[in-house]
């Protein structure tokens, strides 16, 4: 034979090398994804912190050449020229404050930039304009340019575009219960618990707070406690509302559209919700019983016994979900740095009729409030409390804290505002 033909097999990947191969693309690609995020959170962050240090700078030869800080807003804004920067202060003191996101970073005359929002509660202003009415929750967008608040019974919503300063009378008269805003506050959604014959519903406003209407959420049940995710899409209720009643928890993953009722969570006597600001980390508290977190969006639930049964009244979380305050009615001021699973009785406020409690978004700077007394803050996450006693001994109800300053409500009485 002249010529032997040599067959020449092509041998291909196995389905195991196949296997091998994707996994490996996976685990490269979501290293690229995890460094990525990191990056970008760092130069943000650093672009935060250098705007505060320039505008520190900046502020230090202004007093040096007109022996004074800037006084106001726009004096800063014009005088300081740094844009998205909050100006809080007197010609003496200042704090200044800039958002990265949800994440808002402060520095004052003697403190160099860092994670937190601006202290408050020095002095207070009463805001009686607005009237008197039974002020019963309080929100800020993530800016805290913008806030919204709801009172009742027969009373309306109401909305600012200046932290509080004034205020726009929105929505009908009803008997309002909790609001909750978006980050950038154009996604409202507010409660109304129907205490007697009449139950109530779900409102939404998607132009902040100019109109409002009903979505796909059940209708005529005692509805109460609402949170919202940062961008508005992830919801949480209770609809529990008038005092000593029961109720369910539910969820929304579409802004409000459908609802899914959290039969896991038990049917208690909801006193308050709140919400990471992704919408997984979820909290709830129940009139004498216990705290539930969830870590799924509402699908599972569990009891956090350690915070013990108790009258609880409020509770609200930071935007990770880690940090947590929460109050009780006749009892103490509780936190927890772990999303719950611990808990830590903070006697330095002492023993009271706590009715509202807030946080700034990192769960650094807190507020609480006692229906009958004064209004309390800390700026180490609950560990002290300094009483302020300039908001005066009133029957306090609601109250939020924001970038820009604290808002709190008086039921059957004001609105009041601190900035320093």
């Amino acid at each position: 034979m002249n010529h032997i033909q040599k067959n020449r097999i092509q041998r291909g990947f196995t389905i195991v090398e196949l296997l091998v191969v994707i996994v490996v693309i996976g685990i490269l690609a979501a290293i690229t994804i995890v460094s990525y995020s990191a990056i970008t959170k760092n130069v943000k962050e650093t672009t935060a912190l250098n705007a505060l240090s320039d505008a520190r700078s900046k502020l230090e030869r202004y007093k040096s050449d007109n022996s004074q800080y800037p006084t106001t807003q726009s004096q800063f804004d014009t005088e300081i020229g740094a844009t998205g920067i909050v100006w809080t202060g007197t010609s003496s003191s200042y704090c200044i404050s800039t958002l990265n996101g949800d994440i808002s970073y402060r520095a004052t005359e003697n403190a160099k930039p860092s994670v937190g929002v601006c202290s408050f509660g020095t002095s207070w202003s009463e805001n009686v304009a607005v009237g008197s009415r039974a002020w019963t929750d309080i929100a800020h967008s993530a800016n805290g340019q913008k806030v919204v608040a709801s009172a009742g019974p027969s009373s309306n919503l109401y909305t600012s575009t200046d932290s509080g300063a004034t205020w726009t009378t929105r929505g009908t008269a009803q008997q309002w219960c909790q609001v909750a805003s978006s980050a950038d506050g154009a996604s409202l959604v507010a409660t109304t618990d129907g205490c007697g014959d009449d139950l109530g519903d779900i409102y939404f406003s998607t132009d902040s707070g100019v109109t409002w209407s009903l979505k796909g959420a059940p209708t005529n049940l005692r509805w109460c406690g609402i949170a919202s995710s940062s961008d508005g899409s992830k919801l949480i209720a209770e609809s529990s509302g008038c005092s000593e009643a029961q109720g369910y928890i539910f969820t929304s993953a579409d802004g409000g559209d459908t609802w899914t009722q959290r039969a896991s969570a038990g049917y208690h006597t909801w006193v308050d919700v709140s919400s990471s600001s992704d919408g997984v980390r979820l909290v709830a508290a129940e009139y004498g019983g216990n705290i539930y977190t969830s870590t799924d969006s509402g699908a599972t639930w569990v009891a956090r016994t350690a915070a013990g049964s108790r009258n609880w009244s409020n509770i609200v979380s930071s935007n990770d979900g880690t940090k947590l305050v929460a109050t009780v009615n006749g009892g103490y001021i509780y936190t927890s740095i772990n999303g719950g699973e611990t808990w830590t009785q903070r006697t330095s406020a002492g023993s009271g009729t706590w009715s509202a409690a807030a946080t700034d978004p990192t769960g650094t700077t807190m507020a609480a409030a006692r229906s009958t007394g004064y209004i309390y803050t800390s700026n180490d996450s609950g560990a002290t409390w300094t009483q302020r006693v300039t908001s005066g001994s009133r029957s306090w109800k609601s109250i939020s804290v924001g970038p820009t300053g604290i808002v709190a409500g008086v039921y059957n009485g004001y609105l009041y505002r601190s900035t320093d």
